[in-house]
């Protein structure tokens, strides 16, 4: 009993190893280049405080952090995941039904989280609000 205690033990660290993040700093110019141009295109003049490439098994990410307190989120291509930005998402990077929905609908508002899924978009908006899309910009409901 022992014996099969000590090897259940081994096989919970060995997994445990196994699927620890592999969180490392990264450059922007070490990151893809379509998460690069993405970051050029809408922070032209903000730096870049801190990048990160986190690995976990074959799934690669990279986190950024701007100067504004903005944080991305990027796939191992460079497509956006997530952003957040307390002053605001930029317009670019909110797909235009979504845009025009919450101008229609939650006037004077603005997006300050949206994350891109396999079937949706989820938003959050500054007064509260958080909503889902799918990705051509329908409104589906309420979170």
């Amino acid at each position: 009993m022992k014996k099969l205690t000590a090897l259940f033990a081994a096989l919970l660290i060995g997994v445990g190893v196994v699927m620890a993040d592999d969180v490392k700093p990264v450059t922007v110019n070490r990151m893809p280049a379509k998460a690069q141009q993405t970051l050029k295109s809408n922070w032209p003049t903000m730096a870049v405080m801190s990048a990160t490439r986190r690995q976990v098994g074959k799934l690669v990410d990279y986190k950024v952090l701007m100067e504004d307190g903005a944080v991305l989120r990027f796939d191992s291509r460079g497509q956006w995941l997530q952003v957040k930005c307390y002053t605001g998402v930029p317009n670019t990077m909110v797909p235009a039904g979504i845009r025009n929905h919450i101008r229609i609908h939650y006037e004077g508002q603005f997006v300050v989280d949206i994350t891109k899924g396999k079937k949706a978009y989820t938003v959050q908006l500054d007064q509260g609000a958080r909503l889902v899309y799918d990705l051509k910009g329908n409104f589906l409901r309420f979170l």
